[in-house]
């Protein structure tokens, strides 16, 4: 798959809502967003995001995307064919609204609990690494918490039907 990198340099306009309050930012709402959308161009301007364009090159019958990140909030981005958000991979414990960073998993799985939220918990070895998940479904997205030696490492939002 050839990728195609796209800038998006408007330095000049005004950045609200994140300007100064990134903390606070309801990361979930920004799935399902077109990328062109105010929202998503508000916050990749802030960050002086590129996005790449990965297309099928190789005339292979996989679908176009596109993908951003925002290394510094430890944020990627991964946009469908039509260009809507259907996936963001969080990697840094940033707070951001609505998304919890549990410190194992059973205090996920008690969340769950707690919260009469519908959850499945796995088990991998991958690249020999040994893994622990587990993935809630909430009413508009799945989140998924993947433990490494007993530690977070990495938070997944994914669309509903993504």
């Amino acid at each position: 798959m050839a990728a195609v990198s796209l800038r998006s340099d408007y330095s000049r306009h005004v950045r609200a809502p994140y300007l100064g309050v990134r903390h606070q930012m309801d990361i979930i709402s920004l799935l399902g967003k077109k990328l062109k959308s105010v929202t998503i161009n508000d916050l990749f301007e802030m960050y002086n995001v590129d996005v790449s364009y990965q297309y099928d090159r190789l005339e292979e019958n996989v679908a176009d995307n596109y993908s951003a990140s925002i290394g510094e909030l430890g944020l990627e981005f991964s946009f469908n064919t039509e260009q809507v958000l259907q996936t963001i991979f969080i990697t840094s414990e940033n707070s951001f609204e609505k998304i919890n960073w549990f410190r194992s998993i059973r205090e996920v799985e008690n969340y769950c609990h707690e919260n009469a939220l519908i959850f499945e918990k796995r088990t991998s070895k991958f690249l020999g690494v040994f893994r622990e998940w587990i993935k809630l479904y909430n009413f508009n997205c799945s989140i998924h918490y993947e433990f490494q030696d007993s530690t977070l490492r990495m938070v997944t939002l994914e669309a509903v039907g993504a």
